[in-house]
């Protein structure tokens, strides 16, 4: 089998529906679901495989699109939080962006009277990493109309809105094919994933423009030897399970699903949640049948009814039929089980070391120029690509500073408004120059972060990279230090701000 492991860059606002119903409060789903990815890919390459080729890739199961899972800023990969952690209520699960040392995990967790007495609570979503990072999801909400074709004007009755998944997130996932799927059509699926694709609701519109990368490495999470009679099974992405004698759905897990025998469900150690949903299909232009399905993150377990403990020829046995996935849509990204995870080892969560994923570098090819329009071409498309990244970074930016601000607004502490970042947009001058008009420390020059009656907004700190820093502090020591050149600085600081003000003008429609 062959897994690859890929980065995903929202470069715009992303709308994942968490239910294809039109009425009600719009949800949208914390993650990528495999199955836009597979959607995306198809769009691509559908019609130029062959019926054989186009049923292997897209229905058979043997390729599997991975939900993609947010990454940190520093690339650090997160996963779902199990549902056998349990933290005492009253007492919050995370701080600043990481665990709190208070997750009890139930499983081998020994509860005390004093225990039950402060009521454990579990913890029902969210993310984690194995170094204790709790990376959280950022969302908006837009606000939209429908418009009348004869008037012009927006539609009566017709305001609905979107909550989304905001620009600059990175998210990280995998693609696995079985050995039995041929190196060329690797590739081909491979190419059709790379570069810019759609993801989500309202494609054509100003939604799900994402840019995806390979990564030079690949995520992997240890496991447990099995020396007992039990084994634990984690659910890294939602489970289709099917009856075997009626063919119905079923949310009570099996050994038989598995390949077990003589094994029997431990309800005391297993923590199932369910949903049902009904996926639908763009080509299609309908929905698909409804999945009842065991939700990602919860932990089934399992118990030899002989009294025997687990071989080491059925452990590994087993770890190879999961590798290959388990229960039904498996090509969507559903049946993602992890066998005896290190995490689910203690009686509480302990942080431990883990790899950051990069996106993997592209060799660059020499080339040669031979005429003044080539040349002159060249340089065009060098600029091209260079305001590309800055884009793509500011967009970045935005998304921490956005998170920033909600967390000020909720405590009712200042942060720079939209005429502060009119100021930023409007500057002009070498980096130098910007260096004095906003930071001067000179009393009677510009230093508009410093002085005046915007310095209460510029001086504010919040939460950056496991530090703290000031709005100021941001401008200067991230967004103006990256670039050497004056013309990306001056743009990057230009981009910013003209797009933190449609940020807050967003923030304070969705309310």
């Amino acid at each position: 089998m062959q897994t690859m492991t890929f980065l995903a860059t929202l470069d715009s606002d992303t709308v994942i529906s968490e239910s294809a119903s039109t009425a009600g409060v719009h949800s949208s789903l914390d993650y990528l679901p495999g199955a836009c990815l597979l959607g995306a890919c198809a769009a691509t390459l559908y019609n130029d495989l062959s019926p054989e080729e186009s049923f292997l890739v897209f229905h058979s199961g043997m390729v599997r699109f991975g939900n993609a899972y947010p990454l940190t800023e520093t690339g650090v990969p997160a996963i779902p939080i199990p549902a056998a952690w349990h933290c005492f209520k009253g007492e919050s699960p995370s701080s600043n962006g990481r665990l709190s040392t208070g997750i009890i995990n139930q499983i081998n967790y020994c509860m005390t009277k004093e225990d039950q007495e402060k009521q454990p609570k579990q913890l029902r979503d969210g993310y984690f990493t194995l170094c204790g990072l709790s990376p959280a999801i950022v969302k908006g909400y837009r606000l939209k109309t429908a418009v009348d074709r004869k008037s012009k004007r927006a539609a009566e009755s017709q305001l609905f809105g979107y909550e989304h998944l905001s620009a600059g997130s990175r998210w990280w996932f995998e693609l696995a094919c079985d050995d039995a799927v041929q190196p060329l059509l690797i590739q081909k699926i491979r190419a059709a994933l790379l570069g810019g694709i759609r993801l989500g609701r309202s494609r054509t519109a100003e939604f799900g423009r994402t840019t995806i990368a390979a990564a030079e490495n690949t995520f992997t999470i240890g496991t447990t030897p099995v020396t007992s009679e039990r084994i634990t099974l984690y659910c890294l992405s939602d489970l289709a399970l099917r009856d075997d004698n009626s063919g119905a759905p079923t949310l009570i897990p099996d050994g038989s699903h598995f390949g077990l025998s003589s094994v029997v469900l431990d309800t005391q150690k297993s923590f199932i949640r369910t949903r049902s949903y009904a996926p639908f299909n763009g080509t299609r232009r309908a929905n698909d049948l409804e999945r009842q399905v065991i939700a990602k993150g919860s932990v089934i377990t399992f118990t030899k009814t002989d009294g025997q403990s687990f071989s080491a020829a059925e452990t590994a046995a087993l770890n190879e039929r999961l590798s290959l996935g388990a229960g039904l849509y498996r090509q969507d990204g559903l049946g993602r089980l992890l066998l005896n995870p290190v995490f689910l080892n203690g009686d509480t969560f302990a942080a431990g070391d883990t790899l950051r994923l990069a996106p993997a570098l592209c060799k660059s090819h020499s080339a040669t120029f031979t005429s003044e329009l080539t040349h002159w071409l060249a340089g065009k498309l060098s600029t091209a690509h260079g305001d590309k990244d800055i884009v793509a970074q500011v967009e970045k930016w935005a998304a921490v500073l956005k998170h920033a601000i909600i967390a000020l607004e909720k405590e009712g502490l200042p942060y720079p408004g939209n005429s502060q970042w009119g100021t930023i947009r409007s500057i002009s001058g070498t980096k130098e120059q910007i260096g004095k008009l906003l930071f001067s420390e000179v009393k009677g020059a510009e230093g508009f972060c410093v002085h005046g009656v915007s310095k209460a907004q510029w001086s504010e700190e919040f939460r950056y990279d496991g530090d703290w820093i000031s709005f100021a502090g941001f401008l200067k020591n991230i967004v103006l230090a990256r670039y050497t050149d004056d013309a990306s600085a001056l743009k990057a600081l230009q981009l910013l701000g003209n797009r933190m003000p449609r940020i807050l003008n967003q923030m304070k429609g969705g309310k």
